[in-house]
């Protein structure tokens, strides 16, 4: 309860600082602390153990990924201990994470945050490898698009070497080079149809690599009806990013050549891909999806810095994005857990959270 307390007391002084341009930048300084303690403090997670082992030992698997081991064998030729390389991960993993987002926004910096690690905390946590790898591969992804090619080219390149998973991101680069006429969105749909038939009959993740063949194995795979029902509340959102791009084309015409814009609008439907595969195979939507939500976020905050409407529809449409939010809240600690039978996911969120040396000794 006094942790709730206090991510509210944080956003209201967030909100007090937005109001001031020149103030702004003291939220990404809350932000990045926000995030160091509650990522950069846990003393147990799913993978803690593991993760810890390698570290301490310096016996890593072969199979672990090329940049990871090195990161590894770095800190244990160093004494590191991983109480310290949790931080260290955290501070990283931070200031990727703000500087990809102040490409597209300085305000709601906290609230941002705040709703983005309500979707990724469980993995964020526990996923070193694949997060250390996604963040470097977003920001490098935005670099190539629409900044600097050749830093983007690299930074690709080095995302791939923590985690293999990130392979099958690079698909949003078919899309965001392809000629205009073909960012449409029906080939999006043909595209996932093609793209789910090949993966559930196994070739295609075969083929780029057989640490993949866990995806397409009978361990890593959930029913139909039990992927729908974990994966829902994000067929609502791909939906309604796509009715707001209708509305922003309509008031403004000119996003159409904004790059960003475009960058935020591909890697969603890109994403998108991936949901039907993420029905059959669950591991998928919690690599690939859930941690693209935060595009589908700063959509929303982008798209509104950038309507041409008056400032009632905006607050409007602020409220209904807060209330879709609050709802899959509701869904996901309280409905999905009476669905399924089990709160195994939240007990595992709460045991991580108590683990939180900073939390447990601060509040």
């Amino acid at each position: 309860m006094l942790f709730i307390l206090f991510l509210i007391i944080v956003y209201f002084i967030s909100i007090f600082l937005d109001i001031r341009k020149e103030m702004r930048f003291l939220n990404f300084i809350i932000a990045f602390f926000l995030l160091v303690i509650l990522i950069g403090f846990v003393t147990y997670t799913p993978d803690y153990e593991s993760y810890k082992f390698w570290l301490e030992s310096g016996n890593i698997p072969d199979q672990i990924e090329i940049g990871y081991k090195f990161l590894n064998n770095l800190a244990f030729n160093n004494n590191i201990k991983m109480i310290d390389f949790q931080l260290l991960y955290a501070v990283a993993t931070s200031l990727l994470l703000l500087l990809f987002v102040s490409k597209f926004s300085n305000k709601n910096i906290v609230l941002i945050m705040i709703i983005y690690l309500f979707y990724i905390f469980l993995f964020y946590t526990t996923q070193l490898r694949f997060f250390l790898g996604f963040f470097i591969f977003i920001v490098g992804a935005y670099y190539l698009y629409v900044e600097n090619k050749k830093i983007g080219i690299l930074l690709v390149l080095i995302s791939a070497l923590f985690h293999s998973g990130i392979i099958l991101l690079m698909l949003v680069f078919l899309f965001l080079f392809f000629p205009s006429q073909l960012k449409k969105i029906k080939y999006y749909f043909i595209f996932s149809v093609l793209f789910t038939f090949l993966v559930l009959f196994n070739p295609l993740i075969t083929v780029l690599t057989s640490r993949f063949g866990v995806y397409s194995s009978q361990e890593g795979r959930s029913s139909i009806l039990g992927g729908l029902i974990v994966f829902l509340p994000f067929l609502l959102y791909f939906y309604l990013i796509y009715k707001l791009h209708l509305i922003n084309i309509k008031n403004n015409p000119l996003l159409k050549l904004d790059k960003k814009y475009n960058f935020l609008l591909v890697f969603i439907l890109t994403n998108f891909l991936f949901f039907p595969i993420s029905l059959y195979i669950q591991i998928v939507g919690h690599r690939i999806i859930i941690p693209g939500i935060i595009m589908q976020i700063l959509f929303f905050y982008y798209s509104l810095s950038h309507q041409k409407t008056n400032k009632n529809k905006k607050v409007f449409l602020h409220f209904i994005f807060i209330v879709v939010f609050l709802s899959n809240l509701i869904y996901s600690l309280y409905l999905l857990p009476a669905i399924l039978g089990s709160s195994e996911i939240n007990d595992v969120i709460h045991q991580i959270l108590l683990s939180n040396k900073f939390i447990y000794n601060t509040l």
